[in-house]
């Protein structure tokens, strides 16, 4: 029998191999961003994504592996965050940065714990400088305009001002916030190469 003619209802093993992996990390990051990274356990993840506790370690050696995974994919949506940037828009750059900030929300508590595991193991932390270095390859070609050190910086200040405006650090100082959006807007023009 060949993979085109199955019996209904056979699933292809290949096909259930990948959607149980998938299912377990889609589950770790639904914890982690609710209950960031101490306050989930892996039987909870495993349990969110349908599965007996058991068959996460048939996966993930431990919560920071699958942790890792989770990161991979946030990576990938923080890449197209980016690239949406740097494409031609009808938006201006104070619109695009009011489309970060709110980008940003739903991933706070992730990110809090994401800074909080990056200092207590020394494999997340890696894992997340690679990731930040493959964010700065991956878009170099559209931002050519920018040294690697200029690029970087524009990268980490639109990450933390966009953080920093969803969490409401400015209200809670009592001030608008209005000139941070505004130089997170600037830092937006400046990642975008002349034209776009």
């Amino acid at each position: 029998m060949t993979r085109s003619d199955k019996a209904p209802g056979h699933a292809d093993p290949g096909k259930v191999v990948g959607a149980t992996r998938t299912r377990l990390i889609e589950a770790a990051m639904g914890e982690f961003i609710e209950h960031g990274f101490a306050g989930t356990d892996t039987n909870r993840i495993a349990r969110r994504a349908g599965f007996a506790p058991q068959t996460f370690y048939r996966w993930f050696s431990d919560k920071a592996a699958v942790f890792a995974e989770v990161l991979h994919v946030w990576e990938e949506a923080e890449f197209a965050l980016f690239m949406s940037l740097l494409g031609p828009h009808e938006l201006t750059p104070l619109q695009l940065a009011e489309a970060c900030v709110e980008n940003m929300r739903p991933f706070l508590t992730f990110r809090q714990h994401l800074r909080s595991v990056t200092l207590q193991d020394a494999a997340v932390r890696a894992v997340r400088a690679q990731g930040r270095a493959a964010l700065m390859s991956r878009l170099g070609p559209w931002c050519a305009h920018l040294a690697p050190e200029s690029l970087a910086h524009t990268l980490l200040q639109i990450e933390s001002l966009s953080e920093m405006l969803a969490r409401g650090d400015l209200s809670d100082l009592g001030v608008s916030g209005s000139e941070t959006l505004q130089a997170l807007a600037d830092h937006i023009r400046a990642l975008r190469p002349a034209g776009a």
